[in-house]
């Protein structure tokens, strides 16, 4: 990073971010028992469950994505004070992992994990771990923490592209149907 002060405010911004993430996970721990089952009993019974999951996920995941960016500046000084202000940017591009977390958490927790797959996982996770620290030494000093947020949402959407590929070997599964009708509403 540039300065300390820049680290204090990308570390603001990740705070909130955070808070969203805990959100998500807590929903993908509920629903894990239930996936686990079908996907062993009945794959296809698996499929149209982890749909519905992926349909309530982003109906509910898309309007926090739009409300966050456009509250992203007030929330950090209601949260961090006036100080924090720019941290308010790199909230708006960081919110909007939320989205292909969903995705990444759809094939790793939900399908990778009870197929047994776990070390698909990993390969992906260092995968990203790689790609953002390429992406951080480019971004970083061009566009400060909001090139740091870039580089965060450009990773994620890679690591999400790699399990994608990954769960497609074992089982087939069409979200983009159940993405596109809460992003019509």
């Amino acid at each position: 990073m540039r300065s300390m002060e820049s680290v204090g405010a990308y570390n603001a911004a990740y705070k909130l971010f955070f808070g969203v993430i805990f959100i998500l996970a807590f929903w993908q721990q509920v629903v894990f028992p239930e996936a686990s089952r079908r996907l062993t009993a009945d794959k296809n019974n698996a499929k149209e469950f982890l749909f519905d999951y992926v349909k309530i996920a982003f109906m509910f995941g898309l309007p926090i994505c739009f409300l966050v960016t456009f509250l992203a500046t007030p929330l950090i000084r209601i949260f961090f004070g006036s100080a924090y202000a720019e941290a308010g940017p790199a909230l708006q591009i960081l919110i909007w992992n939320f989205l292909p977390m969903i995705l990444s958490g759809l094939y790793g927790m939900l399908i990778l994990v009870p197929l047994g797959k776990t070390s698909e996982i990993l390969i992906a996770a260092i995968l990203g771990a790689i790609i953002n620290i390429v992406l951080n030494v480019f971004l970083i000093p061009s566009y400060g923490i909001q090139g740091a947020a870039m580089a965060t949402l450009l990773t994620e959407v890679a690591v999400t592209a790699v399990l994608f590929y990954r769960v497609s070997t074992y089982f087939k599964l069409a979200v983009l149907p159940g993405i596109f009708r809460p992003l019509l509403a």
